[in-house]
């Protein structure tokens, strides 16, 4: 496996094995997880005269996106012209209690 392209918690690999090419990426989510806590507590937590009226729902990391799209046989563009239902099965998928820590204290699910 070799890295293609690295950041502080998310990198892209390509690997080939048996005469088959493989590409991926893979993600550290615990830093997500703490900058959603923290936005949710700084914007969600405020008093409404001082975020104007802001509310914080959460974050989706890329890769989880990315790994969606690819499983589901779907493009970035099908998914933004929500053709198939893309968008709408993304948001189902995204609501599952496996996700929940990407979601503003308000916005998960029980």
């Amino acid at each position: 496996m070799r890295t293609i392209r690295a950041y502080p918690d998310l990198r892209t690999w390509f690997a080939s094995e048996e005469g088959k090419e493989y590409r991926g990426m893979s993600q550290d989510l615990s830093p997500v997880f703490q900058h959603v806590r923290k936005m949710d507590d700084k914007v969600n937590g405020a008093p409404q005269a001082g975020n104007n009226g802001w509310k914080y729902a959460g974050s989706i990391p890329m890769s989880v996106m990315v790994d969606w799209l690819g499983k589901n046989h779907y493009t970035f563009d099908q998914w933004a012209r929500n053709e198939d239902g893309a968008k709408d099965k993304f948001k189902k998928y995204i609501r599952s209690r496996e996700f929940h820590k990407l979601f503003a204290h308000n916005q998960r699910l029980n």
